[in-house]
């Protein structure tokens, strides 16, 4: 008999500041054999566009029982919220999907963008209250 199932994929957070990220799979095997589950972990942005995937291998379930496996994702850059889905097969067969969904929000580009915002409008605030703008007048 040949039966396994996925039970969970969660996020270690919900909210990341730093990279990288990490995906925790959950599979349990009732079968009278190891099961291999093997496939990938699509990650996608907020559009639903695949940014990413992670190969799901090396992974064993011995038979009547459950086991975790942990995956990291290092994107160089992201922003926003992501949607991680496991597709997985098992002897041959599809799991069901299933998907974790995490925030991403890089603690230093965040903090620059924020400070050259306050840069810019200190420096048009004390720019335009030093100096006056005015036009020519016309001699006659």
């Amino acid at each position: 008999m040949k039966k396994t199932e996925l039970l969970s994929i969660r996020s270690r957070q919900k909210l990341y500041w730093f990279f990288p990220a990490y995906l925790k799979l959950n599979a349990r095997n009732e079968g009278t054999v190891f099961a291999n589950p093997q496939g990938v972990i699509e990650i996608r942005n907020i559009l639903g566009l695949v940014v990413d995937e992670i190969p799901v291998k090396d992974w064993f379930v011995l038979r009547n029982a459950s086991r975790a496996i942990t995956y990291k994702w290092q994107p160089r850059f992201a922003l926003g919220r992501y949607t991680a889905t496991a597709k997985l097969t098992a002897y041959g067969e599809d799991l069901p999907p299933m998907r974790a969904a995490f925030w991403v929000f890089p603690a230093l580009p965040v903090l620059i963008a924020i400070f050259t915002i306050f840069l810019v409008s200190f420096l048009v605030q004390f720019f335009f209250s030093r100096f006056e703008i005015k036009s020519k007048s016309k001699k006659k």
